[in-house]
């Protein structure tokens, strides 16, 4: 395995989870994994999009906020996450996020089988 440069990993424009607007995706990491991780994923959410609520069985995600700033919900609790914010999403949590601000929000998405 080599090293992925983030901003080298084709992106596409896509509506997530049916959450608001469209969001750039990138799927840096999936099947190069030799653990339970399922993948990795860098996504940008331009203002006002959002990652809609859902849920995953038999999955964890872990949210990684790197820039920009936006409100998250799991299980109908909503709160602010900045920069260096770290989400967890357990197995049949629901889970959205969403860009309230005025700037990009960036974020690295990591998701594992639960065993």
């Amino acid at each position: 395995m080599k090293a992925v440069n983030l901003e080298e990993v084709p992106a596409k424009h896509i509506r997530a989870h049916d959450g608001q607007g469209e969001v750039l995706f990138r799927e840096v990491l999936s099947e190069e994994f030799r653990s339970g991780i399922d993948f990795l994923h860098h996504t940008i959410l331009p203002p006002g999009s959002g990652i809609g609520v859902h849920r995953h069985s038999g999955t964890e995600e872990v949210y990684i906020v790197l820039r920009g700033t936006g409100e998250i919900t799991v299980n109908g609790e909503k709160w602010s996450v900045r920069p260096g914010d770290v989400v967890l999403a357990h197995n049949g949590d629901s889970h959205g996020l969403m860009n309230d601000s005025r700037d990009d929000l960036v974020i690295l998405v990591f998701e594992g089988t639960v065993s």
